[in-house]
């Protein structure tokens, strides 16, 4: 690698570093003067312009580096997520998350993320494919019980749901959302007993978890009615 480039390159990452996000810029665009054809520059651009909530022109660099490593797994994540929670371009967003998955069969947040996007679009049966691939790569993970459990939950096939909420808490007896799902599908089954007993774990998990909160006023209330 030419000297110079080295040179900007190093200060860039340094002045990233410490804060220094301005100053990260301008090394990382005379290091693209000196070399536009190094993809790393551009994702580097991207990354920093997103920490920055400049997603216009962190889209653009992260582009430019695909067009230049098309295998470039990083910056296909890092665009697809900013398609999907900041843009909401969830076509987009599945479509890059596709073709990183055609790049690493293997990248299993990919196919959790690919999941969520399905599912804010209410296509639940996708969600569970992908979900599935996901349980292929790690069995022991709890947030994807719990995303199945959500998925089948409104698909209305309870007793799945409530399976894998289980399951979830089975593997992690600390995972807040798994609880607070749970007491969501005994307050709609009208298990209210079952519901505040749930809602009551995830808060004294995490105090600050609303859902369980609403959740269990209404059971609360429900069942004070049904006395």
């Amino acid at each position: 690698m030419d000297r110079r480039l080295e040179k900007y390159l190093f200060a860039s990452q340094s002045h990233y570093d410490h804060g220094e996000y301005k100053e990260a810029i301008e090394n990382l665009k005379i290091a693209i003067e000196l070399n536009p054809e190094l993809a790393e520059s551009y994702y580097n651009l991207g990354y920093i312009y997103d920490k920055l909530d400049k997603y216009e022109e962190a889209v653009y660099n992260l582009k430019k580096a695909i067009s230049l490593n098309n295998e470039y797994i990083e910056a296909y994540n890092l665009l697809a997520s900013i398609y999907s929670l900041i843009t909401r371009e969830y076509n987009k967003a599945e479509e890059t998350y596709l073709k990183l998955i055609s790049i690493d069969s293997n990248h299993f947040d990919s196919y959790k993320n690919l999941s969520d996007i399905y599912f804010k679009q209410g296509e639940y049966d996708k969600s569970i494919e992908i979900l599935n691939k996901a349980l292929l790569l790690d069995t022991q993970n709890p947030q994807v019980y719990t995303n199945l459990g959500n998925a089948y939950e409104f698909k209305s096939i309870f007793d799945k749901a409530e399976k894998f909420y289980k399951k979830a808490i089975e593997l992690n007896p600390g995972f807040v959302g798994a609880y607070a799902s749970l007491g969501r599908l005994y307050l709609n089954n009208k298990k209210y007993e079952q519901a505040i007993e749930n809602c009551k774990k995830a808060i004294e998990l995490y105090p600050g978890c609303e859902d369980a909160r609403d959740f269990l006023e209404q059971a609360q209330k429900a069942l004070k009615n049904q006395q």
